[in-house]
């Protein structure tokens, strides 16, 4: 009978050393109690005292021998210990160099024959080439590990098992940059044709996150190597998806005139997890699926360009990025014919992967500044995709709304009415109850001059030359104020009955209507005086606008109508134009179009110059009184006497775009085409709104 006996030098050696520290420790007691008990003083004088004290001396002597004799015991048991040691280890050195030459002598063939050996474990690839792994040897040998991929690199295979043995595991994918896909892990390696299961996938490589785009997706995980045995070798589980990287990149801005910004750039989408792999023996089971990789993160939208036209909101922020899909989860492997057992219950296959969690929806950016007063909200954050992995990603947050534009009150005098702008930006307002022109600083907003007219000044209009012609309702007269003076220059001019409405064209003259009297005069700038006849104009004439070509619109208050009067001849043309109801403020755009607030029907009617037919009625606020547009891009500004309010219309598509709240009764409404700030006159308030970007 033989038997075999296992030595662990390194566990002998250690086991040495403690004996070595327990003789110290013993050897130390024994030092300290010598003092005490080798010489024991009498307690008294007498003999018999005398006689004890001899006594447990020399027990003392004795006990100090025994343990000298002791210690040299113990250190000769440690030496053999240690020499023990050694001597196993050398044997050891001695037998493994045989050994070795003789298995290269038995694996020489088959790794010359067929790159493998046919006892031992293959190599593991190198980490970070994708190298596979070496396949394990034909009769007994794991396969080896295959290596890690370098940067987006997919990992090298497992190496396969020979008769007995385990595959290899794949490597893993490598790690992505600069906005790169992650390698794909290794494929496990097959087990053994006897036994042994195969090798697990690799998983796949984390993609990067991104500074200029899209997130990078994760890279699949490896699939799970077979199990090849006859009666029992499980599949290998399928590698993990990676993990998809995120979008840090901020979309672009809108760059037009309010234009929205661009929608963020979305979110990697997850890895794949590995099939788990299949088993085909006739009691294993399938290996697991591999978790699918989450997605990444989606991008922030872009920021809304700021609207530069009155009554334009601001671009609306970019939707952020959608979300990354997580990655599927890989399929179970197929399980062997039974379970159990012959006529047993059949093998369960592997579980399938979970699927990554959908990334993040990415965060609205804030929504471009308006220039008409009001706040334009951010659109929302896009969200999640939907749920192809385990779940949908969250919605991201909507952007801020962009910042409106600004509403500035200033005093105009008392009861203010009329309101016009010079060519300097100095402003004229019109008081009834004082009979006087305020004039106000467009630098301080501040009053600097106080003109005396006539008896309840109403209408103000300015020429190309900066004169300021001021209607005097109560005295029937025109009154005519040099800028440069801040004073009323000559006589004033008769008129008529009941003077309200004033306008200036291109050339300079001036155009008066007469509500009292049913007519509209003509001034002319170089005398200040009355030239030609009157135009009969029915139905209480109130409002009148000039365009470019000369041509001369009346509003009629009782008749619903606005009248078009040929300058050079100074009579009506065609038919009356049918407006809306108490037509009273009217306006010219830089296109010719005129818009006619319409105080009975609160709309505003736009009448083409090309036709004279209304080709649209806006709906407004509640009683417009007054109309002006800006000339530099045609928005159109509403006095809405009756709520308080000024409503903007986009000339392009003649719909309200704003509506801003003023001071109480507004009835006048002027626009500084130069700076875009409108100016408008609160009757009852006793105030100017300014509103400005």
């Amino acid at each position: 009978m033989s038997s075999f006996l296992v030595v662990d030098t390194d566990v002998l050696a250690a086991a040495s050393a403690d004996a070595a520290q327990i003789g110290s420790a013993v050897r130390s007691a024994a030092v300290s109690a010598a003092p005490a008990t080798v010489r024991v003083l009498p307690a008294a004088a007498d003999e018999v005292s005398a006689a004890v004290s001899s006594w447990f001396s020399e027990f003392g002597q004795e006990f100090q021998t025994l343990g000298a004799q002791v210690g040299l015991a113990h250190e000769r048991f440690v030496q053999a210990l240690n020499a023990s040691a050694g001597a196993y280890a050398g044997a050891e050195a001695a037998s493994v160099a045989p050994l070795q030459t003789l298995l290269n002598v038995v694996n020489a063939p088959t790794e010359l024959l067929f790159g493998r050996p046919l006892i031992g474990n293959g190599a593991d690839g190198a980490a970070g080439t994708g190298q596979a792994g070496g396949d394990g040897g034909f009769l007994w040998g794991n396969g080896g590990a295959g290596g890690s991929g370098a940067a987006g690199q997919a990992g090298g295979k497992g190496g396969s098992a020979g008769l007995l043995g385990r595959g290899g595991a794949g490597g893993a994918g490598g790690n992505a940059v600069n906005g790169g896909a992650g390698g794909a892990g290794g494929a496990g390696g097959a087990g053994g044709w006897w036994a042994g299961r195969g090798g697990a996938g690799g998983m796949g490589g984390i993609g990067a996150d991104s500074t200029t785009g899209a997130g990078g997706a994760g890279g699949a995980g490896g699939a799970g190597g077979v199990g090849r045995a006859l009666f029992w070798g499980p599949g290998g589980n399928g590698g993990m998806g990676g993990d998809a990287g995120d979008s840090l990149t901020v979309a672009p801005s809108g760059v037009g005139n309010a234009e929205a910004g661009a929608v963020g750039y979305a979110g990697g989408a997850g890895g794949r997890g590995g099939a788990g792999g299949a088993s085909w023996g006739l009691f294993s089971v399938g290996g697991a699926g591999g978790a699918g990789g989450d997605g990444g993160l989606g991008g922030t939208g872009g920021t809304g360009a700021v609207s530069t036209s009155w009554g334009l909101a601001g671009g609306a922020g970019g939707t952020g990025g959608a979300g990354g899909n997580g990655g599927l989860g890989g399929a179970g492997g197929s399980a062997g014919l039974f379970g159990t057992g012959f006529l047993g219950t059949s093998g369960h296959g592997g579980v399938d992967g979970l699927g990554g969690a959908g990334g993040h929806g990415g965060a609205g950016a804030q929504g471009g500044a308006a220039t008409a007063g009001f706040n334009a909200p951010g659109t929302a954050g896009g969200t999640g995709s939907a749920a192809v992995g385990r779940v949908g990603g969250i919605g991201g947050i909507g952007g801020t709304g962009g910042s409106g534009g600004t509403v500035t009150t200033l005093s105009g005098g008392s009861t203010p009415y009329g309101v016009a702008v010079g060519p300097d930006g100095y402003l004229y307002v019109t008081n009834i109850n004082t009979d006087s022109v305020a004039v106000i600083n467009p630098v301080t907003n501040t009053i600097v001059a106080t003109i005396a007219v006539g008896d309840q000044p109403y209408g103000v209009a300015v020429n190309p030359g900066g004169d300021v012609y001021v209607t005097n309702w109560g005295s029937g007269t025109v009154s005519v104020i040099d800028p440069t003076t801040n004073t009323v220059t000559g006589s004033s001019i008769p008129v008529g009955t009941n003077p309200l409405g004033v306008a200036v064209n291109p050339g300079g003259d001036v155009y008066v209507t007469n509500v009292g009297s049913g007519y509209v005069l003509a001034i002319d700038p170089s005398t200040n005086t009355v030239t030609g006849s009157p135009t009969v104009v029915l139905g209480d004439p109130y409002g009148v606008a000039t365009n470019g070509g000369g041509n001369v619109y009346v509003t009629s208050n009782a008749n619903d109508t606005v009248s078009v009067i040929d300058p050079a001849t100074n009579t009506v043309t065609g038919s009356p134009i049918s407006v809306g109801g108490n037509p009273r403020g009217i306006a010219v755009g830089p296109g010719g179009n005129v818009y006619v607030a319409n105080a009975g029907s609160d709309t505003v009617s736009v009448i083409d110059p090309t036709t004279n037919t209304v080709t649209s009625n806006v709906a407004v606020g509640d009683a417009p009184f007054a109309v002006a547009v800006n000339q530099t891009n045609g928005y159109v500004f509403v006095a809405n006497s009756f709520d308080g309010t000024v409503s903007v219309i986009n000339p392009s598509t003649n719909t309200v775009t704003a509506t801003i709240g003023v001071g109480s009764a507004p009835y006048g409404v002027a626009v500084d085409s130069a700076t875009g700030a409108v100016y408008v006159t609160n009757f009852s308030s006793g105030t100017v709104s300014m509103i400005s970007a």
